[in-house]
């Protein structure tokens, strides 16, 4: 069976991790294409699993969609992360009815998040709407023009829903 790239990237970055991990930042456009699908939705539960095939743990967490930005998922799914019992530093935390848009890629027949804790906004509503927010909460690098990698500090994202779900068909 094989295993999902974003699963097998961080399995090999593992060993190196002291108290945070370090990612090549994934902006919005590359973030969209690399995606299956892109929902807005609130969490009903979480649960923690072992994958027997790949002998990790992983959180699987169940969405109910309200609006599909992207792709054809199903109106409810579960979608998986790495963790378990003890959080891995990068991946991004959901909490039970907190709404959220989630960028997903579909893999040996389940839904993973596309780059770990860059694949989630926080939606909040205001006065003027719903916007999502997205916050790294690791170490970032980008490319620079001869392909080397450079400290990123990627600035919080914060955008209407209706300029996300434009930006992201």
């Amino acid at each position: 069976m094989r295993l999902p790239a974003t699963v097998l990237a961080v399995l090999l970055l593992l060993p190196a991790v002291a108290s945070a991990l370090s990612v090549v930042f994934v902006d919005l456009e590359e973030l969209t294409r690399q995606s299956d699908a892109v929902v807005l939705g609130t969490v009903i539960e979480q649960r923690g699993a072992y994958l027997d095939e790949y002998g990790i743990e992983v959180n699987e967490t169940r969405i109910a969609v309200e609006q599909t930005l992207r792709g054809t998922p199903p109106t409810e799914l579960w979608f998986r992360t790495l963790g378990g019992a003890v959080p891995v530093p990068g991946v991004e935390q959901f909490a039970d009815g907190e709404r959220t848009v989630v960028f997903l890629r579909f893999a040996d027949g389940a839904w993973w998040v596309t780059a770990m804790g860059q694949s989630k906004m926080t939606v909040t509503d205001g006065l003027l709407g719903s916007v999502a927010t997205r916050q790294l909460h690791v170490s970032a690098y980008v490319r620079d023009d001869q392909g080397n990698l450079v400290a990123y500090r990627p600035p919080s994202q914060t955008v209407s829903l209706d300029v996300l779900a434009a930006a992201v068909r």
